[in-house]
């Protein structure tokens, strides 16, 4: 009985620490995190010099970034129609076309981490063309959809302050695992206290006669 509680105990301890590698582990490891927005969008008022006619430049500014830690593969952008122009900076090889729900796409091969790409792009508008700038349809990478976010200021946090925070996560995460195991250990000898061993036994020789 006393082998067999003690067993129980190992193998509650030993899932319990199972639990907590499963949960930590992988946020340790290197992933992508694409995060897409629009930076920016102007329109231009352009009259021509050689007659009266006048048309409106239209462009959108878009932000592909990988905040991740791992590279990013197959990076695609998917615009409702393909516009008048565009361009990919700082400049890459991509391949663009239409997919099947005809939408024109850029999909970039691979983003390494902490790296970002502008999609600039220019629409016209005239008296034959009226169409404002193609709205981003969705951004995608092989390991899932990219979430999209406002551009605003926000302060920078340092690599010490991400290193103290990863240190102190590890910390918390190491004293979790200790609690379990020290509770574990306690609630064990409170209700099955061990023999005593052969040194703290005394034995009293009879008496004589």
């Amino acid at each position: 009985m006393y082998g067999i509680q003690k067993e129980l105990i190992v193998a509650m301890l030993s899932f319990a620490s199972s639990i907590i590698v499963g949960l930590i582990v992988p946020r340790l490891q290197p992933k992508a995190s694409i995060r897409y927005s629009v930076k920016h969008a102007f329109n231009f008022f352009v009259e021509a010099a050689n007659n009266n006619q006048s048309f409106i430049v239209q462009t959108r500014s878009v932000l592909i970034t990988n905040n991740g830690r791992g590279t990013a593969k197959d990076v695609e952008i998917v615009l409702a129609f393909r516009p008048d122009m565009f361009k990919v900076w700082p400049p890459c090889f991509y391949a663009s076309g239409i997919n099947d729900e005809n939408y024109f796409f850029i999909k970039i091969p691979r983003m390494t981490n902490k790296t970002s790409h502008s999609l600039e792009i220019l629409q016209i508008r005239n008296n034959e063309k009226n169409i404002d700038p193609p709205n981003v349809i969705s951004v995608t990478h092989e390991g899932g959809s990219a979430q999209p976010i406002e551009v605003q200021a926000q302060p920078i946090i340092t690599k010490r302050v991400r290193y103290i925070a990863l240190f102190l996560m590890f910390l918390g995460a190491a004293f979790c695992f200790y609690a379990v195991y020290s509770t574990g250990i306690y609630l064990w000898n409170m209700n099955y206290p061990q023999p005593p061993s052969a040194s703290t036994i005394t034995v009293t020789p009879p008496s004589k006669p």
